[in-house]
C-alpha cells in the first residue's frame, strides 16, 4: 500500500469536521476515548474497527480541546460577549501589515496585527493574567513595530463583525478558524507602546526590505508598476488597494 496513512488522515479529518458541526465538551470525549482505548487493548478481534473509531474520536477531541475555554484566564471567560475598554499586554505574533483605503476623496491607512495576550486590564482597572489571541486594527502604518516585540495596546475589545447577509464574508468565522475570538479597535498609533523588543526584526522582514530595494535598483522612481511588482513577488500588501485588487481577483492571480 503506497499511502498507508491516508485512511488515518481521512478518519482524523472526519472527526475534526464532525466536531465543528456538533460541539461536545472535551471531558466527555476524553472519557469516551479512554474507554475505547481500554476496549481496543482488551478485544483483539474487534481491534481494527475500534482503532478506526479511536482515530475518528481523536480528531473530534483535539478540536474540542483547542476551541473550548478551559483556562480561567481565557479571554472568552474574562470579556464575554460585550464590548469593553481594555489595555492588553502581549507579544506580536507577526509584523503588522498596512493597506490604504479610500473614503470619499480621502485616502487613509489602516494597519492590522495579531497579538498573543498575556495580561489584560479592563476599564483602567488592575492587570490580570489572560490567555488568547486578539486581532488588532489601528489607523496608520505601525512602521516601527515588528513580530516578536512585547507591546501594550489600549482600545476597545469586542467580538469581530459577523456576516451582514448570507453568502457574504464572515470575518468572525474567519478569525475563529485562526483561534481568534476578539478584535481590538485602537484609536491611533499613540495607543501602542513597546515594552520589550528583540535586537533585530525577523529574517523574513529583513529579506523583504532588501528585496524591495533590489527590485527598485536602477529605476528612476517608485511608481505603481514597481509597487505591483513588489505585491506579486513579495506579497507587499500596501500596493493592493481595492481598485488594484479587483482585476487580479477576477483574473485569479
Amino acid at each position: 500500500m503506497k499511502q498507508p496513512l491516508f485512511p488515518v488522515a481521512v478518519l482524523y479529518a472526519g472527526g475534526i469536521l464532525t466536531g465543528a458541526l456538533a460541539p461536545v465538551p472535551p471531558w466527555a470525549l476524553l472519557g469516551v476515548c479512554l474507554g475505547l482505548t481500554a476496549l481496543t487493548l482488551a478485544w483483539g478481534r474487534g481491534r481494527p474497527a475500534l482503532l478506526c473509531a479511536l482515530v475518528f474520536l481523536a480528531g473530534w477531541t483535539d478540536l474540542a480541546l483547542h476551541t473550548t475555554a478551559l483556562s480561567p484566564n481565557d479571554l472568552r471567560r474574562i470579556l464575554g460577549d460585550h464590548p469593553a475598554i481594555v489595555s492588553v499586554r502581549g507579544r506580536l505574533c507577526d509584523t503588522p501589515s498596512s493597506r490604504p483605503h479610500e473614503r470619499g476623496q480621502r485616502e487613509f491607512w489602516r494597519a492590522t496585527a495579531r497579538v498573543e495576550v498575556t495580561a489584560l486590564s479592563t476599564n483602567h482597572g488592575p492587570w490580570q493574567p489572560a490567555t488568547g489571541r486578539m486581532a488588532v486594527t489601528t489607523p496608520g502604518t505601525l512602521a516601527e513595530f515588528f513580530a516578536g516585540q512585547t507591546v501594550e495596546i489600549a482600545g476597545v475589545a469586542a467580538l469581530p463583525k459577523a456576516a451582514e447577509a448570507e453568502g457574504t464574508f464572515d470575518y468572525r468565522a474567519f478569525l475563529k478558524e485562526l483561534g481568534i475570538y476578539y478584535q481590538l479597535q485602537v484609536a491611533s498609533e499613540q495607543d501602542w507602546q513597546v515594552l520589550a523588543t528583540p535586537p533585530a526584526p525577523p529574517l523574513a522582514d529583513r529579506f523583504r526590505a532588501w528585496a524591495r530595494r533590489a527590485l527598485a535598483r536602477g529605476l528612476p522612481r517608485e511608481d505603481e508598476a514597481l509597487r505591483l511588482e513588489w505585491a506579486l513577488t513579495l506579497g507587499w500588501k500596501p500596493a493592493l488597494t481595492e481598485e488594484v485588487s479587483e482585476p487580479f481577483i477576477q483574473a485569479a492571480t
